[in-house]
């Protein structure tokens, strides 16, 4: 049986953990959001030897006609998709990707990953 006080702790714990991933993560499309990539960019300003890295910045084309056409829930559903494709991107390079905004995204490469 575990005892209440370390029942406690690991709820806490967990708590503290599902902060920090909402804190840095877009709800709509689980990407980093851009208080992460702010984070990101800090970092990369503080290394003490500059190292190859890069920044991409995208964003997709006719998108309101998407919301104003078809309506935000299709919309949305495009966002998901788009953030699904960017995620195996992730796995597959060595890439971070950012909803910036909207219909915004971005992406760090290199070791500021």
């Amino acid at each position: 049986m575990v005892a209440w006080w370390s029942r406690t702790r690991l709820e806490l714990y967990d708590t503290q953990r599902e902060l920090v991933i909402e804190k840095s993560t877009d709800v709509l499309t689980g990407l980093f959001n851009r208080r992460k990539l702010y984070e990101q960019l800090q970092s990369m300003g503080k290394q003490a030897r500059p190292e190859p890295s890069g920044v991409l910045m995208m964003d997709v084309d006719h998108f309101k006609q998407i919301n104003d056409s078809l309506g935000h829930k299709a919309g949305d559903d495009c966002l998901r998709g788009i953030g699904q494709i960017l995620q195996t991107y992730s796995q597959n390079y060595q890439l971070k990707f950012y909803r910036y905004g909207g219909d915004e995204f971005m992406a760090t490469a290199g070791l500021i990953c």
